[in-house]
């Protein structure tokens, strides 16, 4: 999915940025002094009204409000004091003792109710201003959900408001206001989701769907006091019946505050369900993301006074939850009934006091005013994604197994051998996934993976090619994939999330694919495919027994220029090839400089890939290995001195996996000790067919004599070492030689490094660890890409 920033991350960022600040410090700091020092300081509130709670006998709740007789407490109503520090300011409020606010206050001026200013939490200080969200930030979902011409109909307006004589500074908070709206309706949309249902703000939209963010300019006593801004935006056509106006005011004296209507009715007549209503938010909580949602809440009837919860004061005690505090005039007790503190940006604890998308029959917000149902949200149609399994172009389904990676293709199947899965899934819906969820694939009833993902927009598909696994059982397979198993998401599609289908995996091939250890009771190389013995010049004898199993072994004459070789054609097209056979020089003469391969391995009926050269240079017997490319360059590895005595050759050599993996290669051990690597070659196009061994081409006229072969054997998948106990048998031979000062396994000297192929060796340091550890059989160690001459017969 890249490196996108996705709307989850920003509000998770935010969170733990600013408002899990906030959180820590209520619940860790001041747990005990909490509702206090939210609305009274040090000195602390004043003694509550005790709470009440109440149930029927059968245990059916009874909707009773926690604040006892509530009305008439609320008829003493004073304004409190202002405390400008905290955002409290009553001035243009009024108490209403009669009237549609009656027991709390009216702004001045209008008919407007509102509970008063609400409090920023601690740590939030309302005089330093919010700076705008830097650009890395911003996440792009500043755009609305579209709906219509985006003007018709009932909407929420967002405003950015000054007095005109304060700078402008619309254009620097533009983006911001707009993704701090946004971050607004992800509260409200998260929310929603918690009860299987869906809500949206119902934005005013340009045709982009962009949220609208008008300017508006009030004259320097228009920011004064909520009143104030109030008339002032009114005067200025803010006064419409279907909008709610949320205004970002860009001036430090209130937190929050917003006006709401008393009224607890359900159903669309509900006073709350219409506008104008106006919430303000000042500068120094917009960085609280939560403050725009909390007063918009109040704009749609939230919390009424009611609520199972209320506090009497238009919020709830039930935390954790964005409209939950202590707040005035009676300051209850809280309780915390939702313990995730990251609880406190969404709506309604439990779900039972003012938003529930689907309230059970009988319960309160069935039968009471719930906000759930405002004309101003987006309920009914709402676009939805639709998570499935997807098959891309090129592609024959949305699972591909192979047993080649890098292919889009089914190939044959192989129990117990890596099977690449291609798998791929699409959001073919109209709306962004914004929730967490998963997609996992399957085989039978084994889950291979279950991977993450969140805010999958509209349109994306995702997936992974190549991943791998191995299935150890041959048979019939059910591979299945599910986008979203856990149903975390809302989609237009329930239906077709799951994909399957049976594949079929051959039991795995036998890892030997020849051997013969030259023991035939009648001297005969009838095993093999075929045997080129120049008259009898190649021969089963006693003499070339190297093996410390049986007394045969395989011997060359080498008399004239003559080849001399079997040959095996078992391999089956083999991606993997592991060949070992002893090899003795046994004293054979050979000129200076004069070389020729002992064994070749073949892709098809006559391209050599793989090869080991014999040679005599300065006096020493040497070997060593090679493989071919797709093009024609050969890779060689150093030459390695040897012994006139008997030695493990063993190769390991592997195809690349797939066009442009780069990854074939090949491992050279000599007496059971990995001696050379040959990485990252591009392969994948060869395969081993056929094989020789014995005195195979270019033979000079300066090589006479003869050597031995014993114990060839092939494999598959596993490395194969010495036959019984010849390996300690040799490695005393090797001591005893290098004790004489014939190391067996020198480095070449510098002159023989000037050979015809750039050869591609390890390094003194490198053999020495091997050769401690005794026994490597993976290619582990990376040898640097050189280049070498193509000298393919």
């Amino acid at each position: 999915m890249g490196n996108r920033l996705c709307r989850t991350e920003l509000l998770g960022w935010i969170n733990s940025v600013a408002l899990r600040v906030v959180i820590v410090v209520l619940i860790i700091t001041m747990v005990s002094d909490r509702i206090a020092t939210r609305a009274w300081g040090e000195e602390g509130p004043p003694t509550p009204t005790p709470s009440v709670q109440s149930s029927t006998a059968s245990g059916g709740t009874i909707f009773m409000p926690l604040i006892q007789n509530p009305i008439s407490a609320q008829a003493s109503l004073q304004l409190p004091p202002d405390r400008p520090e905290l955002g409290q300011i009553y001035s243009g409020l009024e108490v209403d003792t009669t009237g549609t606010c009656k027991g709390f206050f009216r702004i001045t001026g209008t008919n407007y109710c509102t509970h008063g200013p609400d409090q920023p939490p601690p740590g939030v200080n309302i005089r330093q201003n919010t700076p705008p969200i830097m650009a890395e930030r911003l996440v792009g979902f500043s755009s609305a959900l579209c709906d219509g011409d985006g003007v018709s109909g009932n909407r929420v307006e967002v405003l950015y408001v000054r007095a005109s004589d304060r700078p402008n500074r619309y254009n620097q908070y533009l983006a911001s206001i707009r993704q701090w709206a946004a971050d607004m309706d992800q509260v409200y949309f998260d929310s929603a989701a918690e009860t299987g249902g869906e809500r949206r703000i119902r934005f005013v939209h340009n045709a982009s769907c962009v949220i609208r963010v008008n300017h508006v300019i009030v004259s320097p006593t228009g920011d004064d006091d909520f009143g104030a801004t109030i008339r002032a935006v009114e005067a200025q056509g803010y006064n419409r019946r279907d909008r709610k106006y949320v205004m970002f005011v860009d001036d430090n004296l209130y937190c929050g505050v917003a006006n709401l209507a008393p009224d607890d009715q359900p159903g669309q007549s509900n006073s709350n369900n219409f506008g104008p209503n106006h919430s303000r938010i000042d500068n120094g909580c917009w960085s609280w993301i939560v403050a725009p949602a909390h007063e918009l809440m109040h704009n749609l009837g939230g919390v009424q006074l009611s609520a199972p919860h209320t506090t009497g004061g238009y919020h709830c005690v039930d935390d954790y939850d964005l409209m939950c505090y202590s707040d005035e005039p009676y300051f209850p007790s809280m309780q915390v009934l939702c313990p995730d503190p990251a609880h406190e940006s969404r709506l309604d604890c439990n779900h039972d006091d003012y938003y529930h998308t689907n309230p059970s029959p009988g319960t309160y917000l069935a039968t009471h005013w719930n906000t759930a149902n405002s004309q101003f949200l987006l309920n009914n149609g709402l676009p939805k994604p639709d998570l499935r399994p997807y098959t891309p172009s090129g592609y024959p389904s949305p699972v591909v197994p192979s047993s080649t990676a890098g292919t889009h293709e089914v190939t044959a199947l192989y129990a117990g051998q890596t099977t690449y899965f291609d798998w791929h899934f699409i959001n073919s819906g109209n709306a962004i996934a914004e929730r967490s969820f998963h997609v996992e694939l399957w085989v039978d009833d084994i889950q291979l993976l279950r991977y993450p993902y969140d805010n999958f927009d509209s349109g994306w598909d995702e997936g992974f090619d190549d991943w791998a696994e191995v299935i150890d059982v041959s048979g019939w397979h059910t591979v299945r994939l599910i986008a979203d198993p856990d149903n975390t998401i809302a989609e237009s599609d329930e239906t077709n999330n799951v994909w399957e289908q049976q594949f079929y995996w051959i039991p795995q091939p036998a890892d030997l694919i020849f051997a013969d250890g030259f023991e035939n009771d009648d001297f005969s190389l009838s095993p093999w495919s075929c045997a080129i013995t120049d008259g009898g010049n190649l021969s089963m004898e006693g003499e070339a027994s190297l093996s410390p199993i049986g007394g045969i072994g395989l011997l060359a004459v080498i008399n004239d220029n003559h080849a001399l070789y079997v040959c095996d054609n078992s391999p089956s097209a083999e991606p993997r090839y592991h060949v070992r056979f002893y090899f003795d020089p046994n004293t054979i003469a050979m000129a200076n400089g004069n070389v020729h391969p002992i064994f070749y391995g073949y892709s098809g009926t006559s391209r050599v890939v793989l090869r080991a050269e014999f040679r005599f240079s300065s006096g020493r017997y040497q070997l060593r290995s090679a493989l071919l490319n797709d093009g024609t360059t050969w890779r060689n590895s150093s030459w390695f001195n040897i012994s006139d005595a008997p030695h493990i050759v063993e190769l390991f050599w592997t195809a690349s996996t797939a066009a442009g993996a780069n990854n074939g290669g090949l491992t050279l051990f000599l007496d059971d000790v990995q001696r050379a690597v040959l990485n990252g070659v591009d392969n994948d196009t060869r395969r081993i067919d056929s094989v020789r061994l014995g005195a195979i081409t270019g033979i000079d006229s300066g090589t006479r004599g003869r050597y031995y072969f014993d114990a060839f054997e092939s494999r598959r998948q596993t490395h194969i070492g010495p036959v019984g106990s010849a390996a300690a048998a040799l490695l005393a031979h090797d001591t005893a030689q290098a004790e004489q000062g014939v190391g067996s396994f020198e480095e070449e000297t510098p002159e023989d490094a000037a050979a015809t192929e750039v050869d591609d060796g390890l390094i003194e340091e490198d053999i020495s660890k091997l050769e401690a550890t005794n026994k490597l059989y993976l290619p582990v160690l990376t040898v640097e890409n050189q280049p070498a001459i193509d000298d393919n017969p």
